[in-house]
């Protein structure tokens, strides 16, 4: 899945390592430096283990070709629909994939070898597996559920009214955030004024036609050790201090570029005939 969101008036692509090997696979021209980012961050095809998670990114060209790539689900077109409208999501491509693994296999052989069913082929089927993924992890049923970044949904956000905190959804729409407007953490030497952050929460939740529960005693007591970005709102206005976002680094790998593009090489008319079998 791909999520594109403005953090601190800046455009951010969020792209889950398994996309980004396939955008590789079914682009043979990428610019070299996508090559060296994929290196940077340890993108390996024949290693599945952390292929849920996201990758973040403000990469200009990288968030065009993502932007452009349709066969990436965007997460805010799966997020709002129900299990019954996923899942005949999941059917509708099912058929797609039926529909042109029979169409290529009753092919000539000189048409195969010029046909873009292939291309189309192995695009509908990723589609598949990252909305069956996300579907899984709603119902619980993923091995490896996926995680949605932590960061404010920039489309469903309001300034208070001193314009210095901001208040906005949390992108998988679960809590309530609230963030410095000039994206530093809270410390010591910032006060938290406890009226300004119920005012927002209260002028938030009513233009997003949220409806709270009943407000609890809200405690905004930030400890002298705190660096949190974050104050984590539940929709019950409690608070939870001590959640900390995991932050993980990502480790280079000593492969060299050109690996890359041997390792990545997809092999499409195989597989059609192998899902075939």
């Amino acid at each position: 899945m791909k999520i594109l969101n403005v953090e601190n008036n800046k455009l951010y692509a969020y792209v889950q390592r398994k996309n980004l090997k396939s955008l590789i696979r079914f682009n043979n021209r990428l610019p070299k430096k996508f090559y060296k980012f994929a290196k940077e961050i340890g993108l390996n095809d024949s290693d599945e283990t952390h292929d849920e998670e996201f990758i973040r990114t403000s990469d200009k060209k990288f968030i065009k070709l993502v932007m452009q790539a349709d066969w990436i689900p965007d997460y805010r077109d799966l997020r709002d629909l129900s299990d019954e409208e996923l899942q005949s999501a999941v059917d509708e491509l099912t058929m797609k994939i039926q529909d042109l693994g029979s169409l290529y296999n009753t092919m000539p052989y000189q048409e195969q070898r010029i046909s873009y069913i292939p291309e189309q082929y192995a695009k509908a089927n990723q589609k598949l597996k990252d909305i069956n993924a996300y579907l899984w992890t709603r119902q619980g049923k993923y091995d490896t559920p996926v995680e949605i970044p932590f960061a404010i949904d920039s489309r469903s956000t309001i300034i208070s009214s001193n314009g210095i905190l901001q208040f906005g959804r949390s992108l998988d729409h679960k809590k309530i955030l609230v963030t410095k407007k000039d994206g530093t953490t809270f410390n010591e030497g910032y006060q938290i004024n406890p009226i300004e952050i119920n005012m927002g929460l209260m002028v938030f939740m009513s233009e997003e036609n949220l409806t709270p529960n009943e407000p609890g005693q809200m405690d905004l007591t930030v400890r002298p050790e705190a660096t949190h970005k974050f104050l984590v709102v539940d929709y019950n206005f409690q608070v939870d201090k001590d959640y900390v976002p995991p932050v993980k680094e990502e480790k280079e790998t000593p492969t060299r570029l050109k690996q890359y593009k041997k390792t990545f090489i997809n092999k499409p008319v195989q597989q059609i005939k192998k899902d075939e079998n």
